[in-house]
């Protein structure tokens, strides 16, 4: 199964995966994600793009952020996570 189309949301228990588009570096949505979930990759899918996660926290609620990190401001955004609810 491919990553599927932007703005997706796939569940692979208890990996999370969703596309999202990207910003400014602050907060970018992310439908699903909380703060008691384990972050384990943000990719900037571009030419010049690499795994961001150290970057970016989950900050609340759907939200994650990276202030003062990379933009990703016209770009799509993959980020993949493990569900605190999945029990890992």
């Amino acid at each position: 199964m491919g990553i599927g189309r932007w703005g997706e949301h796939h569940t692979y228990p208890p990996l999370q995966v969703a596309t999202i588009a990207g910003g400014a570096a602050g907060n970018l949505t992310v439908t699903g994600i909380k703060p008691t979930d384990t972050l384990m990759a943000v990719v900037k899918v571009s030419a010049a793009g690499g795994n961001l996660a150290s970057e970016f926290t989950i900050s609340a609620l759907n939200t994650i952020n990276n202030s003062g990190g990379t933009s990703t401001a016209g770009a799509t955004v993959l980020v993949m996570w493990y569900s605190a609810e999945a029990g890992l």
